[in-house]
């Protein structure tokens, strides 16, 4: 009976040996293809926000990937690498070029148990990464600079104005003003 407990302990931690070296394999195959994204577009600060927050959930929940999830994901994002050319900045996209490497990280984050989504409103992408049970790991918008306040040529316009005001209100005064006199004692 000994023999069998020593046996089946054995067994238990040779898997356990074994399947902690692919474990992290997977969650480092994730982390680099992660990786070569977020190199390809450095200026975009929308892949640099799900790439660290991707990593994040990676040292989290990385030893409950999926076997083969790491090469599905490396494989997908050399796909849209390659679907990107020479572009460096998603703006330099076509729209054909952005669908399909959003269609190339839905299914890298589907092989690894999460969901990628996008929605337009506004002339605003928003990119969103949830996790199996839906709770959002992370959310990333291109927010459009929008002119929100006066520019330079309104600026200067009002202050010739303002100026224009101050003498016409000066001469006016000048004009109709009367000398004082000291009060004679």
């Amino acid at each position: 009976m000994k023999r069998i407990l020593i046996s089946l302990t054995l067994v238990v931690i040779m898997i356990a040996v074994f399947s902690l070296p692919a474990t992290a394999s997977e969650a480092d195959d994730v982390k680099a293809a992660l990786a070569g994204l977020q190199a390809k577009f450095p200026d975009a600060p929308q892949v640099a926000k799900i790439v660290s927050d991707a990593n994040t959930w990676l040292a989290q929940n990385g030893d409950s990937l999926p076997e083969g999830s790491g090469a599905a994901v490396s494989a997908q994002i050399s796909a849209a690498i390659a679907t990107a050319g020479s572009a460096t900045n998603l703006s330099q996209l076509s729209e054909a070029q952005r669908n399909s490497i959003l269609g190339n990280i839905t299914a890298a984050a589907d092989a690894v148990d999460l969901s990628f989504s996008t929605s337009f409103s506004g002339g605003t992408y928003t990119f969103t990464l949830r996790s199996s049970d839906g709770r959002v790991i992370s959310t990333a918008a291109n927010n459009p600079i929008k002119q929100t306040g006066l520019d330079t040529k309104t600026i200067i316009l009002i202050t010739i104005g303002i100026t224009a005001l101050f003498g016409v209100a000066i001469a006016v005064a000048l004009i109709t003003g009367k000398k004082r006199q000291p009060n004679a004692v």
